[in-house]
């Protein structure tokens, strides 16, 4: 059946796209553990600072590498830094989480760009790193929310794309 998924969910490609939807949940408290990040002083957060250098510099090479597979990982590994500059369980936990579980999703997001991020994507880590040391609220309110939204709105048109999957399973 035209739209159908081969997996025997019987939802249409468009209504799973739509049920993606509570991702847009997810990264509200996203957003708002990255700008918990950003307030006050922390101890070591000149250390965290230096990890999350480390781990963005590995994710650029990944993605001018055009390797998937190190970019997923070193994403994570960004992101899991970033959450635990913010020294607290519960934002660490759910950012492990979100980070666990979307991987699968996160190979299909690099997938629709042909596995060529674009620049703009290893720039907005670079500016997340200067809000945090930056430390301005306002900024890394506005740049955690742009940059997960971004990632849903795109995992979201490839499962709207005339009602079938746009890429090569």
């Amino acid at each position: 059946f035209p739209g159908r998924a081969p997996s025997g969910d019987q939802r249409t490609v468009g209504q799973r796209a739509h049920a993606l939807d509570p991702l847009h949940q997810d990264c509200r408290p996203v957003a708002q553990a990255f700008a918990h990040v950003v307030r006050g002083d922390r101890p070591g957060h000149r250390q965290l600072l230096l990890a999350q250098g480390a781990h963005q510099a590995e994710f650029a090479k990944a993605v001018e590498e055009q390797d998937a597979l190190a970019m997923i990982a070193t994403n994570a590994a960004l992101h899991s830094a970033i959450a635990e500059a913010g020294r607290n369980p519960y934002f660490t936990s759910l950012f492990g989480r979100l980070l666990n579980e979307g991987r699968r999703l996160l190979r299909l997001y690099y997938q629709s760009y042909d596995d060529r991020l674009p620049q703009r994507f290893v720039d907005e880590h670079e500016d997340m790193i200067a809000v945090i040391a930056a430390r301005d609220i306002e900024a890394a309110d506005r740049l955690a929310k742009a940059h997960a939204e971004q990632i849903v709105d795109q995992i979201q048109k490839l499962f709207k794309r005339g009602g079938h999957l746009n890429v090569a399973l």
